[in-house]
């Protein structure tokens, strides 16, 4: 099985609660930037300015967009997705994954810390958002990241260590 190309710029976004098309955006600035420096590359910058060019960008970034979709469900157990064919990523890019979905922004993270993790307060993460101004998809996912590693924590053996325990629970480097 041949792994899955994850373009970690797009990724990095879909975390922070960009949609499809800010993403396309993205990949039309990077390839611009990335392709003007000589008379040849200036010529493929009416190709970057091009419709196509931007129809073929949002297409490719919702393609990764719906593989990171799939992805999210995998990355709630980091450590079944290393043995896991169907969603194959190449493992040097395993732990940049798995770091940038953990990933808290420090405003998200000041407002969720001290306070119960209860379902109610998930109805209430859109206050977080607001308050912290993160997209509403980033602050949920930050929520349930949280939740899911203060329950592991809370259900750990009792003489486990919680970083090494961590760490290898949700492949933490």
């Amino acid at each position: 099985c041949d792994p899955f190309r994850v373009d970690l710029d797009l990724f990095r976004a879909w975390t922070q609660g960009a949609t499809a098309a800010d993403a396309a955006h993205l990949i039309e600035e990077r390839d611009r930037e990335r392709d003007q420096q000589t008379a040849e590359q200036r010529a493929d910058a009416e190709f970057f300015a091009s419709p196509r060019f931007r129809s073929l960008a949002l297409v490719s970034a919702r393609h990764q967009y719906h593989f990171f979709r799939l992805l999210a469900e995998k990355l709630e157990r980091p450590a079944v997705l290393l043995d896991r064919l169907e969603l194959h990523i190449p493992l040097e890019l395993h732990a940049a994954v798995v770091g940038c979905y953990y990933a808290f922004d420090s405003a998200v993270a000041r407002l969720l810390v001290g306070r119960k993790l209860t379902a109610n307060l998930r109805k209430d993460v859109d206050d977080v958002a607001s308050e912290s101004r993160v997209p509403l998809t980033s602050c949920l996912r930050q929520y349930d990241n949280f939740r899911r590693v203060t329950k592991a924590v809370e259900t750990a053996p009792p003489p486990t260590p919680t970083l090494a325990f961590l760490q290898h629970r949700f492949c933490f480097s």
